[in-house]
């Protein structure tokens, strides 16, 4: 997949993520599981750091540790920077920490397992070199 078409998908989930987050009194549907929404938080920021990995916004390669950093700082800055525009008043949102620790969890779950995709990938190659 080309790096263009990468950006282009990170920016299409950007904006799904802002309708998403900032969508004026948007509610979810009543479900058994108490708070569900902190899964779709999770997920949510989890996979744009994913996105902002796979587009090398913090440069190449893909699973260097600065491209990791980089993208993870990004996606929690981005996510808490949305969680807070939740409080304003006329979007009618619900702004807590316990929404903002799950955004975070999201972006440290995905930053662990692009170290973790990382090791493997160095491992894979110093194995080849052999």
């Amino acid at each position: 997949m080309s790096r263009r078409l990468r950006r282009v998908l990170l920016g299409v989930y950007l904006a799904i993520v802002l309708l998403l987050t900032l969508w004026p009194g948007l509610r979810l549907p009543e479900t058994p599981v108490p708070r569900p929404d902190l899964i779709g938080h999770a997920g949510m920021f989890g996979l744009l750091t994913f996105l902002l990995v796979l587009a090398r916004v913090g440069g190449a390669p893909t699973l260097g540790a600065r491209n990791i950093l980089v993208g993870g700082l990004i996606a929690l800055v981005f996510a808490t920077a949305t969680e807070a525009a939740q409080g304003i008043p006329g979007v009618n949102r619900y702004s807590g920490w316990d929404d903002g620790a799950a955004n975070a969890l999201g972006v440290l779950a995905a930053v662990s397992v692009c170290f973790l995709g990382g090791a493997f990938d160095d491992q894979k190659r110093e194995g080849n070199s052999r």
